[in-house]
């Protein structure tokens, strides 16, 4: 007795499940358009980084220049005594040897 009982009750038990069905997911139509926007994105991105690189660059070359033309004005222009400030010069002029040396080599 207990067979078809039990068989009942798992019969009953699959009709109450939900079927669940695989749902394919919805093509986008316009996945070649955005993949190739992605890529103009990061084109763009990379040039304005490149960009900001370039100019931060060119400042600090502008402001390195300036602070040595003000160095060697100041190194040269004469002492109290009229004489020429040679420790003064010879630091400046280390620091552009050192400057030469190291882009050189």
């Amino acid at each position: 007795m207990d067979g078809p009982q039990q068989a009942e009750r798992e019969k009953t038990n699959r009709s109450f499940k939900p079927r669940q069905q695989k749902r394919r997911s919805k093509t986008n139509p316009f996945n070649r358009e955005t993949r190739e926007a992605q890529k103009r994105r990061e084109e763009t991105e990379k040039r304005a980084q490149a960009r900001e690189q370039s100019e931060a660059q060119r400042k600090k070359k502008l402001e390195d220049r300036e602070r040595m033309r003000k160095a060697v004005a100041k190194a040269r222009k004469p002492g109290k005594d009229g004489k020429r400030r040679l420790g003064r010069e010879s630091h400046v002029l280390l620091e552009k040897v050192k400057k030469l040396v190291g882009e050189g080599g």
